[in-house]
């Protein structure tokens, strides 16, 4: 790995995130092989083949050719798509399907040299973390956290909020799962100003803020799902606060990502 990094730097493309190289390289290597059938991407054959022509033959080396060789294969993948949306797609597709670490740190580096920002990543992976494949969904679970988490450590869900609008009539349940399984505080709070209809955001906050025994019990008191999958999820990472009346009252509530939060917990009750 350092001596394909080292060639990376030596290309001209030091300035990589760490971190984005980390998500990429263990999404793709750790990944069980996703039958073609069970993908929701479409391959464009002429960019993947101009994906794995940008790499190397030599096994010490990563990319082929010079620099400015590099550059050129890159415009001509900019006038290949359409939108950054399209390209994170095809990255994506790429990496799932990614053979050696070569072809692992591709996407991640492609990424960061055409600086597309982590909004259109995110937009482009949006309608993807719906799929039903577990495969796919886990991969863009990865991709998603390299979004949405802040220079300080915070977590920023804001870029989701304009899509759960768009969706408000139809929830997208794969992001919202995602959400509060990313970080259930925030996601309460950002799922609470779209569906939480009269309900004063500074009071979810400061019950999102507080101890996690006293936000279970403001939440579970509430009547809405948003705040009932909180408390599901919450409990199921903190077996200690599985209080048998709340349960008994999450048990009522058929939201289907509350029965499914629940089937996780206590596998064979539902």
């Amino acid at each position: 790995m350092f001596k394909i990094y080292a060639n990376v730097k030596h290309a001209g493309l030091s300035s990589f995130p760490l971190f984005f190289l980390f998500i990429f390289v263990v999404v793709s290597l750790n990944a069980q092989e996703v039958k073609p059938q069970d993908v929701s991407i479409q391959p464009n054959k002429e960019i993947q083949s101009l994906l794995k022509g940008l790499l190397s033959t030599n096994e010490h080396e990563m990319l082929s050719g010079t620099e400015e060789a590099f550059r050129g294969k890159l415009e001509q993948l900019r006038k290949l798509v359409k939108t950054d949306t399209e390209i994170i797609s095809q990255l994506l597709y790429f990496s799932i399907h990614a053979k050696g670490m070569k072809e692992a740190m591709l996407p991640g580096v492609i990424i960061e040299q055409m600086k597309i920002p982590k909004s259109e990543i995110a937009t482009a992976l949006l309608p993807i973390i719906e799929t039903e494949d577990k495969t796919l969904r886990e991969k863009t679970y990865n991709w998603l956290g390299g979004t949405d988490k802040t220079e300080d450590g915070q977590f920023d869900f804001s870029c989701y909020e304009s899509f759960l609008r768009e969706k408000k009539e139809n929830p997208p349940q794969g992001l919202i799962r995602y959400m509060y399984n990313r970080n259930p505080q925030t996601a309460v709070v950002t799922v609470a100003r779209v569906y939480g209809k009269d309900v004063p955001e500074s009071e979810v906050v400061a019950k999102a803020k507080s101890g996690v025994k006293e936000s279970v019990e403001y939440f579970s008191a509430r009547s809405e799902w948003w705040a009932h999958f909180y408390v599901a999820e919450i409990m199921k990472k903190n077996p200690e606060l599985r209080d048998p009346e709340i349960i008994k009252k999450l048990e009522k509530d058929k939201h289907p990502l509350i029965q499914e939060s629940l089937s996780t917990m206590m596998p064979g009750k539902q």
